[in-house]
């Protein structure tokens, strides 16, 4: 049986100032003061509740990169860490450091509420996009094997994986709170998924 511990990353500036900009994707985002307290509040429960890996990934956003480094620095290498694009945050190329009120008007919010799963505007990705990216990572990479694997990845990356798992409504991705630091754990027995549990936070 595979275990899946879908992990968060910490607290970056578009999450302490979502309103503002459209931020999303956004790889080279700076983290808050707040991140690190978050972190190491994160390393100090998996290490008392003896977690450990047999395999560590983390999407290739500094904000992903800097959580999963602090946390494995205390619970396991560094250097264990593998990265990939395919766990990213949803793209908004065209929308990204634009202000929110411009991108987001009356209109574009009556077509998300029509069909947010597939939903883009120009030189987007859609949810159902980002779904497909999610599930071929865990296919190429950690399906069939006895392992405990962790993922350090976003919040909609992460939401968008959980419409799969648990066949439910495309409108439950923005309905689901994923919180900075939290983990997720899924199992997967050869036939079917578990959701242990979701947005996970004993340690904030």
């Amino acid at each position: 049986m595979n275990t899946f511990y879908l992990i968060r990353h910490a607290e970056t500036e578009y999450n302490a100032n979502w309103a503002v900009l459209v931020w999303w994707r956004s790889n080279h985002l700076t983290l808050t003061p707040k991140w690190e307290t978050q972190a190491h509040l994160l390393w100090k429960y998996l290490k008392e509740n003896n977690y450990t890996f047999d395999k560590i990934y983390s999407s290739i956003a500094v904000r992903a990169l800097a959580t999963s480094k602090i946390v494995c620095e205390y619970i396991q290498k560094v250097d264990e860490i593998m990265e990939s694009d395919k766990i990213l945050e949803l793209a908004q190329w065209d929308w990204e450091w634009k202000p929110r009120c411009e991108m987001y008007t009356p209109e574009v919010f009556e077509q998300i509420k029509a069909d947010n799963w597939n939903f883009k505007a120009p030189n987007w990705e859609s949810q159902r996009e980002v779904e497909e990216r999610m599930l071929e990572f865990l296919k190429e990479n950690t399906l069939n094997k006895n392992e405990k694997i962790a993922i350090f990845s976003h919040g909609m990356a992460i939401k968008c994986l959980l419409r799969w798992i648990l066949d439910s409504s495309a409108s439950m991705t923005n309905k689901i709170n994923i919180d900075n630091t939290s983990i997720t754990k899924l199992t997967f027995n050869e036939k079917w998924w578990n959701v242990d549990y979701i947005n996970f936070i004993p340690h904030l």
